[in-house]
């Protein structure tokens, strides 16, 4: 689990008031390799906030449902996942992805 910003940013101040990485590193109990990463990081992007994660697409591709959803949009998520072979829940959030919004009941 990653630190929260507003904690990074006041190790980094901490640090900016004269300290040195090891004096701040020791009164935060945290490692020197995390405040040079935050400080380089702050440097580069003007901001030491995590980039969200990017999670792959694992068993549907984002083009077929795509297409399958243009094709047939009358169709609700249970149509969908019998027809990709996949839970309810896995095509819903799919679609939330693409920019879906099914809010259809059969």
């Amino acid at each position: 689990m990653s630190y929260p910003e507003k904690f990074r940013r006041s190790v980094l101040e901490y640090a900016k008031k004269g300290h040195t990485y090891k004096e701040t590193s020791e009164v935060f109990s945290i490692s020197l390799k995390s405040i040079v990463r935050w400080t380089k990081k702050k440097r580069e992007t003007g901001s030491v906030k995590d980039a969200p994660p990017k999670r792959p697409w694992k068993k549907l591709n984002p083009e077929i449902l795509k297409a399958y959803v243009e094709e047939y949009p009358d169709l609700v998520g249970k149509e969908y996942a019998n027809h990709f072979g996949v839970s309810i829940m896995g095509v819903l959030k799919a679609l939330r992805r693409l920019g879906f919004s099914r809010k259809k009941k059969q």
